[in-house]
């Protein structure tokens, strides 16, 4: 090309024009254009550029060619498949010495004037910019202005909120309803003091949980010791010279050995959990004997406790869970008063007067005797991380 006319020969500035390559997998569309030779500036209007061979097309409202420390054309409201993908894009066209190839940078690919490369075209940029490996990537640029509104409660909701912000934008710049992005979580493994605070915590509430199951046992025993003295099969026994200390010893021994059976069992629940996961009940021998002591002790004493109580019952089932409703109460609701009043400093004499009281109920021993045990492997390891 000798000069900028022969460059635009062929194109049409009052209806719109277009220039292309050799090869025609570049070509640029316009619809007006304005020459200023006295500042050598060039502006296009509704300007596409498509590389078919790159797979890109982008469409933008103006494009401004000038000298500014070098020339560059600089694009404004970039726009693809009707969505602005950037307000503004400067391309440098380095080497060009004057408009006319500056213009040649623009429009070909390959140059009829030196090497092809020398005035670094539209072309040659934007291929510089996609990746390698693959020629139908393209980059996008957005500018957020949202607010992600998250559960503070959650460590991990911020960074699931902001995740699927940018899978909508990503949905939006890539037209694909069904697009999705994949977030990964690698977290840092625990160190040993948190791991242990994590194990205390989770104990104090296997421990309130434990209860809950602790208050059906001492129910279940005395559905035949209302049935024997609501159907006069405990009379007739006694008439038939059954000693009467006799009867409650039998009774006794009989739902002791069915005890035993329940506490090999609710034992054997915590070892199936793992020395791991039930350290804090079973981690040593220490610690097993004191549950073991505490849930067989808890039937040594629960089970007098609920024949008593079955004196002032006819109906068995009537019986069964108004047993079942006290030991909860004196033991899951006792416990819970506890530690809530002692949480108040206003309330911490209530709570310890409460005590008191509270220790004449079996359910509320064992329950405290739980809570002690993670207590004391909380204290007993933390504060050999503190002294070192």
């Amino acid at each position: 090309m000798n000069n900028v006319a022969d460059l635009f020969a062929s194109i049409s500035v009052q209806t719109g024009g277009s220039a292309e390559d050799l090869d025609a997998t570049y070509r640029v569309v316009f619809h007006s254009v304005r020459f200023d030779f006295v500042t050598e500036t060039v502006r296009l209007i509704d300007v596409s550029f498509s590389f078919e061979d790159l797979g890109v097309q982008f469409e933008a409202d103006e494009a401004f060619i000038a000298y500014q420390d070098g020339f560059k054309i600089t694009l404004f409201n970039i726009k693809r498949d009707g969505r602005l993908i950037s307000d503004e894009m400067v391309i440098p066209i380095p080497g060009a010495n004057d408009l006319e190839q500056a213009l040649e940078g623009i429009f070909l690919t390959d140059l009829t004037v030196g090497d092809p490369t020398e005035y670094g075209s539209v072309y040659n940029y934007i291929a510089s910019i996609l990746p390698e490996e693959s020629n139908t990537t393209a980059t996008y640029e957005a500018t957020p202005n949202v607010t992600v509104m998250f559960n503070t409660s959650s460590f991990h909701a911020i960074s699931a909120g902001y995740q699927g912000y940018i899978e909508y934008l990503y949905k939006s710049c890539t037209g694909n309803a069904e697009a999705r992005l994949i977030s990964t979580n690698y977290p840092l493994p625990l160190t040993e003091q948190a791991n242990i605070q994590l194990k205390a915590q989770l104990s104090v509430f296997a421990s309130l949980f434990t209860l809950i199951p602790f208050c059906y046992a001492p129910a279940a025993f005395i559905i035949y010791i209302v049935k024997e003295r609501s159907t006069k099969s405990k009379h007739l026994q006694l008439v038939s010279g059954v000693d009467m200390l006799a009867f409650w010893v039998a009774t006794y021994l009989w739902d002791i050995a069915m005890w035993i059976i329940f506490t090999g069992l609710s034992m054997g629940v915590f070892f199936i959990y793992g020395s791991n996961s039930a350290e804090v009940f079973v981690g040593d021998t220490e610690s097993f004997l004191c549950t073991l002591a505490l849930t067989f002790g808890y039937g040594l004493s629960a089970l007098p406790f609920a024949y008593l109580l079955a004196r002032n019952f006819d109906n068995h089932t009537t019986a069964q869970i108004s047993v079942l409703g006290l030991f909860f109460v004196t033991g899951f609701i006792a416990v819970l008063v506890y530690f809530v009043l002692l949480s108040f400093p206003e309330f911490r004499q209530l709570a310890k007067d409460l005590r008191h009281l509270f220790r004449l109920w079996p359910a509320y021993n064992v329950g405290d005797g739980l809570i002690s045990l993670a207590r004391h492997f909380f204290d007993k390891y933390v504060s050999i991380f503190l002294y070192f």
